[in-house]
């Protein structure tokens, strides 16, 4: 099965590895997913690098908590073994890499983001309380009537751009395309 870039279901596979960059020191796990297909296709395996800087760290635990993983010492993973890392089926976001090859720019597939099932959508999290939403939209609705007013069928009185494919003939017609 060829990868393309997308959201698939998937859970981690094979082993984990524990790494850190040679030019910066930048920390990271690495570890296959394998991707939910079809019972008649093969599996396919698409690379996760979770990385453990200053910015990163945070998620990377998060994510190998979606996957499964119970522990409390990444150091643990220095040994290939997954700890649990196989327990749950996970949302990855798979994206296209390029890198250069021999001098030859080439693509792959990666996974990007590893998200539990079903949290890849819209974020709840910091979604407002109903009366504070309903406080939100009564500010708003001078807005949003302002909004549609403007996004009305324009006639040649009310066009207020009056440049470029809007501009008025001379002779009255209206500008090409209406």
């Amino acid at each position: 099965m060829a990868v393309a870039a997308g959201r698939y279901m998937a859970r981690a596979c094979g082993q984990a590895v524990l790494g850190k960059t040679p030019n910066t020191g930048t920390h990271y796990i690495e570890c296959m997913f394998e991707i939910s297909v079809d019972e008649n296709e093969r599996p396919a395996q698409v690379r996760w690098t979770g990385w453990f800087g200053p910015k990163s760290a945070e998620r990377t635990i998060e994510a190998l908590q979606y996957c499964g993983w119970q522990g409390d010492d990444v150091g643990e993973f220095a040994d290939g073994e997954l700890h649990g890392l196989d327990t749950n089926e996970v949302e990855i976001v798979v994206v296209m890499e390029e890198y250069e090859k021999d001098g030859d720019k080439k693509t792959a597939p990666i996974v990007k983001w590893v998200n539990k099932p079903g949290g890849g959508g819209v974020n709840v999290k910091n979604a407002m309380p109903k009366a504070e939403a309903e406080s939100f939209g009564s500010r708003m609705r001078g807005l949003v009537l302002k909004a549609k007013q403007k996004t009305g069928t324009p006639s040649d009185a009310d066009t207020e751009f009056n440049h470029g494919a809007n501009q008025k003939k001379a002779s009255g017609e209206k500008p090409k395309g209406w």
